[in-house]
């Protein structure tokens, strides 16, 4: 066998060297990445883990625990509640007492005015009736409503025989109402 050397023996280990130089440089280049990758696999784990170790502390956290979580929400439930039975302590049915006075009224009576006033629980209502015999009929039918007691008109009322305007106050009972 027959072996040419074109490259002196100094220069061949020359070669040589950079050959391994460049190998060795690669591999690092390489070993630095995968450290890269690494690093970045643990600091995305931990991080996960230590935001499921607070997630976990806060829950196990002894000041608050699940029941007094729910009994918090439990509070604020009540609390709402609370707040709809006072609104519903104060409501008025108006219109049940509108739908009463407009289920006495006959032919011949119109309203003008109603007014309730709650605090003393009276009513007034003003109108106008073509004929003194509608207007004492409507009279009597709220005296013999049981929402409405102690009615009273003035007597000029039924002095006139036609287009009488009048003027009647009377004193509301809020519990002979229909159940709502």
């Amino acid at each position: 066998m027959l072996k040419l050397n074109l490259i002196s023996k100094e220069n061949y280990r020359e070669v040589s060297l950079k050959r391994a130089y460049f190998m060795v440089k690669r591999v690092n280049f390489l070993l630095v990445i995968f450290a890269i990758f690494l690093a970045a696999i643990f600091f995305g784990a931990d991080f996960i883990m230590k935001k499921n170790l607070q997630e976990y502390l806060s829950f196990s956290d002894p000041s608050k625990n699940g029941q007094e979580l729910t009994d918090d929400k439990i509070t604020a439930i009540n609390e709402e509640i609370d707040d709809a039975i006072l609104v519903q302590k104060d409501f008025f049915p108006s219109s049940k007492l509108i739908e009463e006075v407009s289920g006495l009224l006959t032919n011949g009576i119109s309203l003008h005015n109603l007014r309730f006033d709650l605090d003393q629980k009276t009513a007034k209502i003003s109108g106008l009736a073509d004929s003194r015999e509608n207007f004492l009929i409507f009279k009597d039918s709220l005296e013999s409503s049981k929402i409405f007691t102690k009615i009273n008109s003035p007597l000029t009322s039924i002095l006139q025989k036609q287009n009488i305007e009048f003027e009647i106050s009377a004193e509301f009972d809020l519990s002979q109402l229909p159940i709502l």
